[in-house]
């Protein structure tokens, strides 16, 4: 870890993809997650993308291209990133979510909410939410080396990059103030929020919440508790801002790693 948050440096890390083709990325980013997971048929695939940085659809982790990704994080110090690491971060994660979300438990907890008459759609965006922040959690456990400094480093990005509460609609605002935390906890300088609450309704169900988050990232994966503390949390966000934006079509098709 690093310790200071204004910058970050990696030692060299940061030229690592130079002179380095997309081809040759994607075979090493593959055998990075074929063994993080033990499953030899992963891939993963450098592909220009326009509305995100990266997903899974069954064996195949997409992530952004050079460019796309260049265009989506943009540094206000002017300083530009590097796609490599911040793709390796990307691809990590992706792999975190194989080992360690239950994905079939998580459905079940789903339908469990759309029967007291909450949009499962909705459910989805939120407990995506906790489950990035609780898998990000765990990951210096997990890794060490210059994987977890180019983890760092994609997180560090992904704050920097970010826009500040107050310059978001207060429906947006919880869920950009969990993912600071997601982003922020692996530095050393802790967990922040970037910018303030400007709704009373985002800043109430940040405060109820926050707790009921860090509990839950204190809980196995298997823990009945855990998800009964998710479901909590998605209740007091959906009640507090009924129009969450949903997922997208394309987003619900995608399938997680198997």
């Amino acid at each position: 870890m690093h310790s200071e948050f204004d910058d970050i440096s990696l030692n060299g890390l940061i030229y690592v993809n130079e002179g380095m083709s997309s081809e040759r990325q994607e075979r090493v980013l593959s055998a990075i997650a074929q063994s993080i997971t033990g499953n030899l048929t992963v891939r993963v695939k450098v592909y220009p993308l326009v509305y995100e940085s990266a997903y899974t659809d069954a064996n195949t982790i997409y992530t952004g291209d050079d460019n796309s990704l260049i265009k989506r994080y943009v540094r206000r110090d002017g300083k530009k990133i590097n796609p490599f690491l911040l793709r390796l971060k990307l691809v990590v994660h992706e792999t975190l979510h194989a080992l360690f979300t239950p994905y079939k438990k998580i459905e079940a907890e789903k339908v469990s909410l759309s029967l007291e008459e909450y949009p499962p759609e909705k459910v989805s965006r939120i407990f995506n939410v906790i489950e990035d922040l609780v898998i990000e959690s765990r990951e210096p456990s997990v890794f060490g080396g210059w994987v977890h400094s180019a983890f760092v480093y994609g997180s560090y990005i992904n704050y920097l990059c970010s826009p500040k509460l107050d310059m978001l609609e207060p429906e947006k605002q919880w869920e950009a103030a969990v993912t600071n935390l997601r982003d922020s906890m692996n530095l050393d300088r802790g967990v922040r929020l970037k910018g303030r609450f400007t709704s009373f309704d985002a800043w109430e169900a940040y405060s109820k919440t926050r707790p009921l988050l860090e509990r839950i990232v204190n809980f196995s994966y298997s823990s009945s508790e855990k998800f009964n503390l998710m479901k909590e949390v998605a209740k007091i966000v959906l009640d507090s801002f009924p129009e969450t934006e949903a997922l997208s079509e394309e987003e619900l098709k995608r399938k997680p790693l198997e």
